[in-house]
């Protein structure tokens, strides 16, 4: 196979231990009125961070402002309280925690998350075969150092301090809705038009309009592929074949029901 994945990426994806040591280190300092969100890669965090911020403080909010505001776990030492309880929200893509932190985890269906990571992978210049080749990493889990989507799902769905599972495709059909039902889960009740403004401001085209003045640091090898995707549900039926389709599926099933998906 010509294909592969890079360095650290690469190395981070097989050795379980050594992520597991680094996930504990990076969990300190956690407590039991803060609130991971959790999430697979390419499910959609990026523009839920930016609802949050601007529900949770009321401005708008730029790429850097929501990272201050809304860390990666392990840089979340400095990050405000923005819950009841003197709380902070921090962003997880890890497979586990450690401490005593509740959880929301948001989730997305494996057959677009696949292809959302395959973009990804190629903007990066991670990753330089075809889908069919990309799809095999993915199933066994080696396209990002998180491991595969079922045993990620099948940890955080029965994670013992789960305050919500957030389905991405019910905040695309209804991104107020879904918003509001997750603020009353982190014990935040705001006004309905708070809620209206966060989506607001927050559409598709002013997420990416923000990605464009956005300094990144790592400029991509494939700038022609954004960050912030097209955000489609269901993009998968244009994309994938049957028979690429139903080797995910059949691979996943279980972990899909788990949160609300049919095989």
């Amino acid at each position: 196979m010509k294909s592969y994945i890079r360095g650290a990426r690469r190395a981070a994806s097989t050795d379980r231990r050594l992520r597991y040591a680094v996930v504990g280190l990076k969990s300190r300092g956690l407590t039991d009125s803060d609130v991971l969100l959790a999430s697979y890669p390419r499910t959609g965090s990026t523009w839920l961070r930016f609802m949050l911020h601007n529900a949770l403080t009321g401005k708008d909010a730029e790429f850097g402002q929501v990272l201050k505001v809304i860390p990666y776990l392990g840089r979340h030492g400095d990050a405000p309280a923005v819950l009841p309880g003197h709380g902070r929200v921090i962003k997880s893509h890890e497979v586990r925690s450690f401490g005593s932190a509740r959880a929301v985890y948001l989730t997305r269906h494996p057959l677009d998350v696949v292809l959302s990571e395959y973009r990804y992978t190629q903007r990066r210049g991670l990753f330089d075969g075809d889908l069919d080749e990309f799809i095999e990493s993915f199933l066994k889990g080696r396209v990002n150092p998180y491991g595969s989507w079922k045993k990620h799902v099948e940890y955080w769905a029965r994670y013992p301090k789960l305050l919500s599972v957030v389905k991405y495709e019910d905040l695309r059909r209804d991104p107020e809705a879904s918003l509001g039902l997750l603020l009353d889960s982190l014990g935040v009740s705001v006004d309905p038009e708070v809620t209206k403004r966060a989506v607001e401001e927050n559409t598709l085209e002013k997420m990416q309009a923000k990605e464009d003045r956005s300094p990144f640091k790592n400029r991509p090898k494939r700038p022609d592929i954004k960050h912030v995707g097209s955000g489609s549900v269901e993009g998968w039926r244009e994309s994938l074949s049957q028979e690429q389709a139903n080797r995910i599926t059949a691979a996943f099933g279980d972990a899909m029901r788990l949160v609300g998906y049919t095989p």
